[in-house]
């Protein structure tokens, strides 16, 4: 069973991130195995106008210049094959 602080901690480290990703200058999302987002940051709508809303359960790939489709979609396969633990992947808009 875990203690109270122990328990505290991990409030405040959840808050913390949440707060630093909420409030990030940089498009940050979250994609499922299929490449569909589960969660884009509000900087979506600051930097691109896109709302949250209408990117949920969007294919990434609807977002992305036609040339750069094969390219992520071979990422999104390598990194589903191989198994890797998070990727820092960056991708033109």
């Amino acid at each position: 069973m875990l203690g109270r602080e122990h328990c505290v901690s991990i409030v405040t480290s959840a808050d913390f991130y949440r707060t630093m990703v909420e409030n990030s200058h940089h498009l940050l999302y979250t994609m499922g195995v299929d490449g569909t987002i589960l969660y884009a940051s509000p900087s979506w709508r600051t930097l691109l106008g896109y709302e949250v809303s209408e990117l949920l359960h969007q294919p990434l790939g609807n977002l992305l210049p036609p040339a750069d489709v094969a390219a992520a979609a071979h990422t999104l396969e390598q990194l589903i094959t191989d198994k890797q633990g998070p990727l820092l992947y960056e991708q033109r808009l």
